[in-house]
């Protein structure tokens, strides 16, 4: 395993339209972010005061005056350390779609160059080639994901803001949480890609299918016959929303989002346990899938 594993980084240390994509995408995260504390940091729109207006018109107007500074200083914490690590974290839905790009070009690009036959004559057992290729991709978007976090950290040196005098509730655990929900949803465009390249054999057809796969899975979730066959729970199954699911489990977790005005939870709501427990089990069939493709493959060895 040690020896496919190094091969693959050998691999994909030549493969620079890979690194491209990830600093491409690294850097659309810089750029959003810094984009975001820019807009904080504009002045906001306060209504003027007039002193000849009757007492209770002014004091109205002050009140909203001092809503509207204690909410542009709620976003300018946003993007201020250590929530702004948080903050870049959460914008890593570009690195979710790197995820699955550089999952099915680096698998799919074996079979169309005709590569597979060499790794497969120097290394016959097909499960480790395609299990080293899992971990070597699910390592590089940890490293990504590390790096993100680390630009997170430093971004606010560059345009520091003024926030409010509230603690950011931000712990390292936190962080971790933040960096676990990215991991997972990164691992699920892995598998799926993965799935998508042994069967197509195609980069381009690859990512087609794992891109349409997900949004196939929003619309499915949205659909208005689940409400009215009185199935609203079924699709809290689905891939796509339960990795959903968990992003919104993290938050209530960590504190970073309330219910509205106390609204209860809603009863489609699954536990936060059996939620990862669908996406372990999604992971893992779609992994299995892709395994049992693989595998029967008809590649000429």
């Amino acid at each position: 395993m040690m020896g496919l594993l190094r091969a693959d980084w050998i691999r994909f240390r030549h493969r620079y339209d890979l690194w491209i994509v990830l600093g491409a995408v690294l850097a659309l995260g810089v750029l959003g972010f810094l984009s975001g504390a820019g807009s904080a940091k504009s002045a906001p729109g306060l209504s003027p005061i007039d002193p000849s207006m009757p007492s209770e018109l002014k004091t109205q107007i002050e009140a909203q005056n001092a809503q509207i500074v204690a909410q542009a200083a709620a976003v300018r914490d946003l993007y201020i350390f250590p929530r702004s690590i948080v903050t870049i974290l959460q914008q890593g839905s570009w690195l979710f779609m790197a995820a699955a790009f550089v999952a099915a070009s680096w698998i799919a690009s074996e079979f169309d160059w005709g590569t597979i036959r060499n790794v497969i004559l120097a290394h016959p057992e097909r499960g480790r080639i395609l299990a080293a290729r899992i971990i070597a991709l699910v390592a590089v978007m940890t490293v990504a994901l590390i790096v993100l976090a680390a630009l997170g950290a430093v971004l606010p040196l560059l345009m520091p803001l003024v926030g409010s005098d509230h603690p950011s509730g931000v712990t390292p655990l936190t962080v971790m949480l933040a960096g676990f929900g990215d991991w997972t949803w990164c691992l699920a465009f892995v598998a799926v890609a993965a799935l998508a390249a042994v069967v197509t054999r195609s980069p381009i057809f690859a990512l087609i299918l794992t891109y349409g796969y997900f949004l196939f899975d929003a619309l499915v979730a949205n659909l208005a016959v689940w409400k009215s066959a009185g199935l609203e729970w079924l699709p809290q199954f689905l891939l796509g929303t339960r990795l959903g699911g968990l992003n919104a489990d993290i938050e209530r977790a960590s504190g970073l989002s309330e219910p509205y005005q106390g609204a209860p939870v809603s009863p489609l709501h699954l536990d936060p346990l059996l939620g990862l427990l669908v996406i372990a089990a999604w992971i893992s069939l779609v992994l299995g899938a892709a395994y049992l493709v693989f595998r029967r493959a008809d590649i000429r060895e």
